[in-house]
């Protein structure tokens, strides 16, 4: 009886990892998600290299990445500027930690809207991301794709590309899939 009882369990614990790959492989935005991921580690690992090689130099990357993904592009921005780097690093930098971002957030935001993977502890942000997207569509919608473009293009509070693909997404610009 006993050993009746435990093959299924273990039979649907090795199913529950197989389905979440095939959830993630068939559709764009999971395949999204693992170039995101993919590039977090590459861009990590760049930057513990980095620290071998160069200490001071990297504890600055360090820094402005960890100010640019807890307090937004604006931050990060000032952080490197204020640690007079260049033009060109900071905003390098900026492109790569936006791109890594929008790739890990967006498809985990509408992979949550469509229900498909719900992640407990992202709900609150995933709810206030969807909130600011929301007060904002009504001007993006106004000025099409080019209202897009400039909310994401300028570094005020609640914009970026984060919140400029989910209201891309609420309105209906890059899937299919908006109820």
């Amino acid at each position: 009886m006993e050993e009746k009882t435990e093959q299924p369990a273990s039979e649907s614990n090795s199913q529950q990892p197989n389905r979440l790959k095939t959830t993630l492989l068939a559709c764009p935005e999971g395949r999204l998600l693992l170039v995101g991921v993919a590039l977090a580690f590459i861009y990590t690992f760049w930057l513990g290299v980095k620290l071998l090689f160069s200490p001071e130099d990297s504890q600055i990357l360090i820094g402005m990445t960890a100010t640019h993904v807890m307090f937004g592009r604006a931050a990060g921005m000032a952080f490197g500027y204020s640690l007079a780097l260049g033009h060109s690093t900071v905003i390098t930098n900026c492109i790569i930690i936006e791109t890594i971002l929008v790739l890990i957030f967006y498809p985990l935001f509408v992979l949550s809207w469509q229900r498909l993977l719900v992640i407990d502890w992202l709900k609150n942000m995933f709810e206030r991301t969807r909130k600011a997207a929301e007060a904002r569509k009504g001007m993006v919608r106004r000025y099409g794709i080019i209202g897009l473009f400039a909310f994401v293009w300028f570094p005020f509070w609640m914009t970026g590309p984060v919140i400029g693909c989910v209201i891309g997404f609420l309105l209906g610009l890059f899937s299919a899939s908006v109820p």
